[in-house]
């Protein structure tokens, strides 16, 4: 089997959401959701979140692949402000909230 740059950036992006997963359903990151957020009766995510997260993640690598780096940053900064338009949370809000919560709750 021939080992290319597509095949080694799905097996890297793959491992990196694989850990990530794991490590959200860990007590510590879901007592931090908990604490920070309106996630109060969050308890982790189901198997089916997961493999949803794996396979959007997927996409995405492939969608990026295809497009340049200026496209990308357009794409995930119309993402990222139609997420917290529609639903008032995104990724960039996680992020702040896991590494410096008092940043957006004080």
């Amino acid at each position: 089997m021939k080992v290319t740059n597509t095949y080694k950036q799905v097996i890297a992006s793959l491992s990196i959401e694989a850990v990530w997963e794991v490590l959200e359903n860990t007590s510590y990151i879901i007592e931090s959701y908990r604490s920070i957020t309106l996630a109060r009766g969050y308890y982790g995510d189901s198997v089916i979140n997961s493999i949803g997260a794996m396979v959007s993640m997927l996409a995405g690598v492939f969608i990026a692949q295809q497009l340049t780096l200026y496209s990308i940053l357009i794409l995930l900064v119309l993402l990222e402000a139609g997420m917290y338009k529609l639903l008032g949370d995104n990724l960039t809000l996680n992020i702040i909230n896991l590494i410096a919560p008092r940043l957006i709750n004080k």
